[in-house]
This record gives C-alpha cells, structure tokens and sequence, in this order.
C-alpha cells in the first residue's frame, strides 16, 4: 500500500464536507473528475462558524482543506464513483470509488455515521451487537462487489477504509471478500459474538489485512469485538463537545501552519478507562439472553444519542430532563434499570471500575456527570453511614417501595422543593420515575450474575484448525 495512513485519514475528513453544512459544494457533482476539482471549488474565504456544524470549527476545515491542497498524491485522485444509500429505513450512507494512477491504487471509501440522533446508520451500529450482518453492511458488500466488476477493480491494490460505521463496513467487507488487499479503519467499531462464531474462518484467512486507527479516548471503536491489527493516538482539537469529539474524524490530527498535520501515537496504548469500559460493556451484553440482548441494544442507541447531547454547556437539570424522558419509554425504563443494577454488582467485583469513570468524564470537562455517577454510586452503594445509623440497600428500597405505594402527592412535592434549595429541579413525576426505578434495581440486583469474562472474543481453535488444514 503506497498511500498512507495520513492520506487515508484527510481522504475520510474531506467526505463530511457536505453542502447542507456550510458552503461546500456536493461533491457527487465531481464523479469522473479529480480531487483537485472539487477543491478549487471551495471558496476558503466563505468558511464561517455561522454556517457550519459546532463541533468542527472554521479554522478546521480550512486546515482540512489547505491540507489536502499540500498534498500532491491525494489532489491527483480521480473520483470514480459516488454512491449515496437512500434506504426505506432512513440511512443515507456515502461510498465512494476513488483512484490514484500513479500508485495503481483504488481507494473504496464508506462515509461515517453523522452525530444526528436518530440516523439509521447509529441504529444499524446496534443492531450488530446481535447479529451477524446487518442491511448497511450487506448493502455495502454488494455495492462493493458492484464496483469492482464496473470498473475493473482487479487491476489495481485495492484498499477499503471508513471512518466509524464506515470502517465497520470496511472491515466487514475485508471479512466476506478476498479481493481486499489492505483495510484501514478510523474509529470503526467491531462486531458481535454471533459474527465470530459464524465467520471465523474468514476472519482467521483475512484479519492480517486490517489495520485499527483510533483515537485513545474514542468510545464507539471499544464497542463489541474488534479484528486486525490497532495503533492509538492522542486527539486534539477539542471544543465545545468536550468527550463527544474523540469521536470525530479529525480528532486524529494535530494541525501546524496551512494544513500542516501529524498524527501523535499514544505509545501506551489504549487508555485504562477505555480497557476497563469495553470490559464492562462485553460483560454486561453477555448476561442477557439474545431477545433481551437486542432490547438493551436498542435502548443504548437512545442512550448513547442522549449522551451526544450533551456538551460542556449543558447544565445539570438539562442533564435530568434528558435522561428522564428517555426512561418514559416502558423498555428503556426496564433496561436502564438492570444497567444500574448490573453497574452496582459490577462494582462490587472490581470496585475500581466507577473511579476510572469519574477521571474519564473529569478529563474531559464533564463533571455534571460525575455528580450524578457519585449520587448514584451514594445512594445505591451497599452500606451508608448516615449519623448514627447505617442504612443499607435492601432497607432503603424496602422503605422507598413503601412510600412509592401509599405517600400522598404533598410528599413528593415536599421532596421537590427540598431539591429544587439545592439547586437541582426535579418534577414529582421525576421523582416519582426514580422511586420506581429504584424499585427495579433492587429487583434485579437480587437476581442477576455477572458474566466474568469481558474481554472481546476471539476466533475459536476449530475455525483455526480448519483454515491451516485447508491451506496445508
């Protein structure tokens, strides 16, 4: 592979330049022209923060830009192909086919998913929690498939990359098609325990050709199983969304003067909190039998939506008003409430795992959560001394469950008022939704096991076995 990973990673920023998103042209107009076309048409000098998304400032996409008008190789690159997904379930992924002749190289690109609650393509992230192929992956295995018979993809190196849902797909692709010569994700998250199970000789016979690029602090790339090879770096460039931006693609990159870009390797590698969120999140997944597997997924996707609301200007009972209107919904009531109760068992078993929390979301100017993750692990924690008493769990949902039952409405208004002298508002309906929730906690914090093993899966020995006894 003669184009690098830097040239790679520019290729995958360029893609979010979307015309409904500042004054960019579409970049479908550009099909069959070069990359240096679609650059010159950009006017630099209408680049503002008012017409653009806030997480990616105007000073960025010039560097982006100029960065990529530096660079000789990429600005060479023909536009082949560009291909937008319009599906009945609302996804609008991007594929595009570009070539590099002076390398012999063609680059096949899948669009990551956008930071917009609700995409089809951040439900289609989810889905694969519990399943083997989802409709985005098998769309973009066919389109690819598609490609390289159009356009006689076989005379060149061919190499699949993505950003996020863009390098699950590549890898995906990587998998299920021996074609591919190298695969190069950004952020890409992995796959599921079914998926293992079912590819494993695929795996076995083409995870060489992968390659993981993340940020260190990302928290879509831990989710689920990974495959290939994986190298951190630092991010940068972070603004008002504080922790969300580890995600973005252009996390990756240190700008200098006119587009002057590294990319700083974290040499430690992955991060102790991040080590010990994908442990907790392979553990918890794994308890569930697969109907209530694919529900608690579901609910994750509303949650992680909520969580990508909220930035450094949010304030605490914004945080309130978000997460109680997410519990409203009768599934995700339920799920969030065995989360809570796995969460505390958990802690139990390996009680550094909510400190490694705290100083992640600290680190990342977020302390509105860390007041709620310390009220939660207070309240919630097996024993309290408060004076002269020592009031554990099993009586304080004892005594809330009594109240929640029989306590006339001047209580709860009572309560809220309290609250409210502590600068924290909650409705009595909120509170009254917490009571509840506490109540199912306790339930399930009686019944439920923890599953030990939360390292991510690897390809069982009999799918290795048969791999080298096939090529023997």
């Amino acid at each position: 592979m003669k184009i690098s990973v830097k040239q790679l990673l520019l290729l995958n920023n360029l893609v979010y330049l979307e015309p409904e998103e500042g004054p960019f042209p579409d970049f479908q107009i550009f099909a069959g022209k070069k990359v240096r076309d679609w650059m010159n048409a950009i006017d630099l000098s209408q680049i503002t923060d008012d017409e653009i998304p806030r997480m990616t400032t105007a000073r960025e996409w010039k560097n982006l830009i100029k960065a990529a008008k530096r660079d000789y190789t990429v600005m060479e690159m023909r536009i082949l192909s560009v291909d937008t997904d319009m599906r009945a379930d609302g996804g609008a992924g991007k594929s595009i086919v570009f070539i590099s002749p002076e390398n012999a190289e063609a680059i096949i690109l899948f669009k990551g998913t956008e930071l917009v609650a609700g995409s089809a393509q951040w439900k289609d992230n989810f889905l694969s929690g519990n399943t083997t192929d989802t409709p985005h992956q098998l769309h973009a295995l066919e389109w690819y498939r598609a490609m390289c018979k159009k356009y006689h993809l076989s005379q060149y190196e061919v190499t699949v990359t993505g950003h996020s849902k863009g390098g699950n797909k590549a890898k995906y692709i990587t998998i299920l098609d021996d074609t591919v010569d190298h695969c190069v994700s950004f952020n890409g998250e992995g796959f599921s325990d079914l998926f293992f199970n079912k590819y494993g000789v695929e795996i076995v016979r083409n995870a060489g050709k992968i390659e993981n690029h993340m940020v260190d602090y990302d928290y879509i790339s831990p989710l689920l199983n990974d495959i290939g090879k994986a190298a951190y770096y630092h991010g940068h460039n972070f603004g008002i969304g504080g922790f969300t931006e580890n995600h973005l693609a252009n996390t990756f990159m240190h700008f200098g003067e006119n587009g002057n870009f590294t990319m700083d390797v974290n040499e430690e590698g992955k991060p102790a909190e991040m080590l010990a969120l994908d442990e907790f999140a392979n553990s918890y997944l794994r308890s569930m039998e697969d109907d209530e597997k694919s529900r608690a997924l579901d609910m994750l996707n509303d949650l992680l939506n909520a969580v990508l609301s909220v930035d450094r200007s949010t304030d605490r009972n914004e945080i309130v008003d978000i997460f109680a209107e997410l519990a409203q919904n009768p599934n995700h009531f339920r799920h969030m409430s065995y989360m809570l109760a796995y969460l505390i068992r958990y802690e139990q078993e390996y009680p550094f795992v909510v400190d490694l929390l705290n100083n992640l979301l600290t680190r990342f100017g977020m302390e509105g959560f860390v007041q709620y993750v310390e009220m939660v692990r207070s309240i919630l924690g097996w024993k309290k001394r408060i004076l002269w008493l020592t009031i554990d769990f099993d009586k304080m949902a004892s005594t809330i469950s009594k109240i929640n039952a029989h306590a006339p409405k001047w209580v709860y208004k009572s309560f809220s008022e309290n609250l409210e002298k502590r600068g924290l508002s909650l409705s009595t309906g909120q509170i009254g939704l917490l009571a509840d929730m506490v109540e199912m906690i306790d339930g399930f914090r009686r019944s439920l096991s923890i599953y030990e093993d939360g390292i991510d899966k690897g390809v069982h020995e009999s799918a290795k076995e048969y791999f080298y006894e096939q090529i023997d």
